[in-house]
């Protein structure tokens, strides 16, 4: 691959599209692109009494600063085509906005939430342009959520048609759902459960990893919905047929770590039916996530 074989596109606040870079051109993505490469890593440490160094509290990634180098031949393009490209592109840099960028390579297509940060002002414009003939200009963007995600079909199901859902093997029995996901993403994901229909105690075990969670709310009707997020950015919690109240979990959950991580996943699921009570009493589940990656 080579940066011609690479198509950036820049959407806009306003959702305008705005071609950086394509194959063919007639604008053409730079060899010094920092479209690639990871996050800096934020490394927490705590002091140990009586001891020297440290020990690792907890190990992220900080904000990733994307530079997008843009190139026109003057042959390809007019001189006036060439001003009115670069005067839209300039008026849809606001960095009060979040924009997305779109990288399309051979086999992937995917996207990043960033904000631009410089590059367009005009000494930069100008010093770049008057001293190496094609660039016309050096973008740079910082994605505070450092990850990629696909453009097409982003979330992810289980059971993999997502018009589908999985019914519980009543725990009421002593049975168990047991589940394998293969997960295509490069990073941690946190899913979505949903829970419908006459059910209580939901819990859930990754065997993977040990995280478990276990719902002590009881749904009482075979409409009943209940949603469980895992994801911080979502609110971490329980919400029933589309409220907003959270609903508790027992004090061992760790709902908040539950992830899937990339490759296998299995994870054991229990729904308790009390089918002597209600005789017809029946529950399901569907679980999805939008997978993430460390690079375009």
């Amino acid at each position: 691959m080579t940066a011609n074989d690479v198509t950036v596109t820049l959407i806009d606040g306003d959702l305008n599209r705005h071609t950086l870079a394509c194959p063919g051109g007639p604008y053409f993505l730079g060899v010094d692109s920092g479209l690639w490469g990871v996050s800096p890593a934020l490394l927490q440490f705590e002091r140990v009494a009586g001891s020297d160094g440290a020990t690792l509290r907890q190990v992220s990634s900080g904000p990733k600063t994307l530079v997008v180098p843009v190139r026109v031949g003057t042959d390809v393009v007019s001189t006036g085509e060439q001003q009115n490209r670069f005067a839209q592109l300039m008026d849809g840099l606001r960095p009060d906005v979040e924009c997305r960028l779109e990288v399309e390579r051979p086999g992937v297509h995917r996207e990043i939430v960033a904000r631009y940060s410089r590059g367009a002002a005009s000494d930069e414009v100008f010093r770049r342009h008057s001293q190496h003939r094609g660039v016309v200009v050096r973008l740079e963007f910082v994605a505070l959520d450092p990850v990629w995600r696909n453009v097409a079909d982003p979330v992810s199901t289980y059971p993999a048609d997502p018009t589908v859902v999985e019914l519980f093997d009543n725990a009421y029995f002593g049975h168990v759902n047991e589940v394998t996901i293969n997960c295509d993403s490069t990073l941690p994901v946190s899913p979505r459960f949903t829970i419908a229909g006459e059910v209580q105690n939901v819990e859930v075990m990754h065997r993977t990893t040990g995280a478990y969670w276990r719902m002590t709310e009881r749904l009482t009707r075979q409409t009943d919905v209940m949603v469980v997020e895992t994801d911080p950015r979502n609110g971490v919690g329980a919400y029933l047929n589309g409220g907003l109240q959270s609903w508790f979990f027992d004090p061992f959950s760790t709902l908040e770590r539950f992830v899937l991580i990339p490759g296998e996943n299995r994870l054991d699921l229990r729904g308790l039916s009390d089918v002597v009570v209600s005789p017809g009493a029946s529950a399901s589940f569907r679980i999805e996530w939008v997978d993430q990656y460390r690079q375009c």
